[in-house]
């Protein structure tokens, strides 16, 4: 055991006082020889308790409370301390959100379709198939469109324009004539149709030139239209056969309902989403600290708002109420002769005059190394356990051998019960001067540094913001959540409202105009059938008629120039031009006989075409009806659920930008004084980085460093202490003890006991680090 008599009588001189003081010199700790006793073996062990753990930091979390204060007695399951979980429940509101989506997608896939959704295919697809009856009955009408009467009224607008141009150039020619006429002894020529005359028939001739030139044109442009018209009509019936398939395909598809598939891939997508729910919701286990079975609690290090490193101690508790002795040096040479139930001797370094008896409770199995020998652990267990034993204490231990196992004197016995013996006069200790309360300031999230609003020396207020990292991109994440989220806030109260009036009148004017379309197919096809074909009929038959009667009477001037004798060259001329005037009526009449022959063709082509019309109109207007019919049914709860996931999804995305933006601030856990800062702005940091210190310096205490466990013993909460401090050699100061650590300590190989006092008076001088001398009173 060491003795701190040199260093006291040197304080001691230091501080005026003339009081002498014996000294030894302290042995190096070496392992203690084993006895050489056939009936006992002496073995050196430490007080420890049945059980204890030190609970450690798991991440740079915020604390935000601790539960528990030092020497509080607690049950297996108590609340030890709690970390800020702001994160956590972030993560759970979205994978809450994310499986009430998946929830709602498998609800819409199992859910059988609406009457109104499949009245409103059905009658799309009606329409569909009236549009392919409208567009074949189109195709045929332009099929059956008399072509060859068009050709042959045009070849007979050729031959007019022939014969009207050989009329225009005879016009012309006369116009041209001049005669002789005698004057007096000379001859005069005059021309009386030149002039306004000529002008006139030189102009008839561009004329019919020019419809000449159209009708040629018309005639050579007949088969192109038609043949482009046909092709558009085959194309279109193409289109609406593959739109009627499409619409029959999405009915067959909804009355047949989701697929087996379908429904077990959103059933796996429930499960894996539930799972990671559990997963998240089993992380706020870990921000929670339990105590894991019934103890006493021997070590608080961390406060309120402290951001310890990951793997930083935060509490330790331990069996105070079950200590127990674990030996230290028992050699392979021993460990055979030592067995469980076996009678022990104790003596402690603490009070060595008492000797208290015991038994073994646990032999360990696999050795441990020891100073460089193999040795066994052996646990020991006291009868009684007096109340002044502390966890690591020094014991020394003489397990009885053979007959000597059964014994047990009463001389221990009677010493075991007696006390803790007389106090020494005084009791000396080494002590460090520290704040009451001292943290490193941490953010919890990475990031640069972009404001520091404090310097060493600065005094803060809880809640004073200490440093700020850049929120540039962290704002902008919050701003694009709030959208999403109004968006989404948005399309729920649009999907809950169902159609709005303006929808609503929508489609019922989209109703009144399929109507109307109705009302004109039927006035179409009720003209087509009420004469309109007998009266084209009678219209082509007069035409017909003319051009007969017409043609008869050009073959009779035909004749009578062919039978006129005798004849001349204008004779001969007007011949032919008669002539072709027939050829030219043969025609107009063919192309009216072709006309007339196509006519019945074209009508029931045109009233399949009409009654087609029909059909498709009242397609759409049925179409039109089960739309507004699906408006006013409104939205289904598994459409709602939907959207409101969606909502959820966002509001949690939200909160969680929020957080991380939030953390980009670290505050003062508490009112103190900022002794160190550790950065600079546009330093990256990260938790692992300490950005500032924060101490008490206005509530300091002194920590024991050289407290012996001989000692130890005779100290308690609430004895007065005084206090020497190098710096201040001509002052002493006046506390009392407020805290004794119930772990010891190893201080320069002795072990100690850190003890805490409290200063009752003025502290003005003292400084964080200043050590000093204190002497514990009665």
């Amino acid at each position: 055991m060491k003795k701190w008599w040199i260093l006291l009588i040197g304080m001691l001189l230091l501080t005026g006082c003339n009081v002498a003081w014996s000294a030894t010199e302290t042995p190096e700790p070496t392992l203690p020889p084993v006895k050489a006793d056939a009936n006992s073996i002496a073995v050196e062990g430490v007080v420890e308790p049945a059980r204890w753990v030190t609970l450690y930091a798991g991440d740079s979390s915020v604390i935000i409370e601790v539960a528990v204060a030092e020497k509080d007695t607690i049950q297996a399951g108590d609340i030890l301390l709690k970390l800020d979980d702001a994160d956590i429940q972030a993560a759970i509101a979205q994978a809450e959100s994310a499986l009430a989506g998946v929830q709602a997608q498998l609800a819409l896939v199992k859910a059988d379709a609406r009457p109104e959704q499949v009245a409103v295919l059905e009658a799309q697809l009606a329409a569909a198939s009236a549009v392919i009856s409208q567009t074949q009955a189109l195709l045929d009408a332009r099929l059956a469109h008399p072509i060859e009467a068009e050709v042959a009224e045009a070849q007979a607008a050729i031959a007019d324009a022939e014969v009207a141009i050989r009329r225009a150039d005879k016009a012309h020619d006369d116009t041209m004539e001049c005669f002789e006429i005698p004057k007096g002894s000379r001859t005069e020529t005059i021309c009386p149709a030149l002039g306004t005359f000529e002008e006139m028939a030189r102009m008839q001739i561009e004329a019919t030139q020019a419809t000449l030139a159209a009708a040629q044109a018309q005639a050579a442009a007949i088969h192109g239209p038609v043949a482009a018209q046909v092709a558009v009509a085959r194309s279109s019936v193409q289109t609406a056969l593959a739109q009627r398939d499409t619409m029959q395909a999405h009915l067959d598809l909804m009355r047949a309902g989701a697929t087996t598939e379908a429904i077990a891939t959103a059933e796996a997508a429930v499960r894996q989403a539930k799972a990671v729910l559990a997963n998240t919701r089993a992380l706020l286990e870990t921000r929670v600290y339990d105590a894991p079975f019934a103890a006493t609690i021997t070590g608080v290090t961390v406060h309120p708002g402290d951001t310890p490193q990951p793997g930083a101690p935060l509490i330790t508790l331990a069996t105070l109420d079950q200590l127990q002795i674990r030996t230290k040096n028992l050699t392979e040479l021993d460990i055979a002769r030592v067995a469980e139930g076996q009678s022990v001797l104790v003596t402690f370094d603490a009070l060595p005059d008492a000797v208290f008896t015991g038994h073994v409770t646990r032999v360990e199995r696999q050795s441990v190394d020891y100073l460089g020998d193999v040795v066994y652990p052996v646990y020991i267990e006291l009868d009684e356990t007096p109340a002044w034993i502390r966890w690591g204490m020094t014991a020394n231990c003489e397990l009885q051998i053979g007959a000597a196992a059964h014994q047990r004197s009463s001389t221990s016995a009677k010493q075991q019960n007696s006390e803790t013996g007389n106090r020494p006069p005084h009791i000396f200790a080494e002590a460090i001067i520290e704040p009451e309360r001292t943290t490193d300031l941490r953010f919890t999230i990475g990031g640069e540094i972009a404001e520091v609003w404090v310097k060493p020396g600065m005094e803060v207020q809880a809640g004073d913001v200490i440093a700020r990292l850049d929120t540039t991109r962290m704002e902008a994440a919050v701003r694009e959540a709030e959208a999403r989220l109004a968006t989404a806030q948005a399309q729920l109260a649009q999907a809950k409202a169902g159609a709005r009036p303006e929808e609503i009148a929508a489609a019922e004017a989209q109703i009144a105009e399929a109507e109307g379309e109705v009302a004109q197919a039927v006035a179409l096809r009720d003209t087509l059938t009420g004469g309109t074909r007998e009266a084209e009929i009678a219209a082509v038959q007069a035409e017909l008629e003319s051009a007969q009667a017409e043609k008869r009477s050009l073959e009779a001037s035909l004749q009578w120039i062919v039978d006129k004798d005798p004849r001349n060259d204008d004779d001969a001329k007007q011949e032919r031009n008669l002539r072709q005037e027939v050829a030219a009526m043969e025609l107009r009449i063919q192309a009216a006989q072709t006309r007339l022959n196509a006519i019945p063709l074209t009508s029931a082509g045109q009233i399949r075409a009409a009654n087609a019309a029909i059909l498709a109109a009242e397609a759409r207007r049925d179409a039109a009806l089960a739309d507004l019919a699906l408006l006013q049914a409104g939205p289904r709860p598994e459409d709602i659920a939907i959207v409101e996931t969606g909502v959820q999804q966002a509001q949690a995305a939200l909160t969680a930008a929020q957080i991380t933006l939030a953390r980009a601030e670290i505050y003062a856990p508490f009112d103190g004084t900022i002794t160190q800062v550790h950065i600079e702005i546009g330093e990256q940091v990260g938790p692992e980085h300490a950005i500032a210190v924060l101490a008490t310096l206005d509530q300091l205490q002194a920590r024991t460093q050289d407290l012996l466990e001989t000692d130890i013993i005779y100290v308690n909460a609430g004895q007065s202490v005084n206090l020497k401090v190098d710096a201040l050699p001509e002052q002493t100061f006046q506390g009392h003890v407020t805290q004794v650590e119930a772990q010891s300590t190893l201080y320069r190989g002795d072990v100690t006991y850190p003890v805490i006092i409290t200063f009752d008076g003025d502290t003005s001088g003292l400084l964080w680090g200043m050590k000093s001398v204190m002497e514990i009173g009665e």
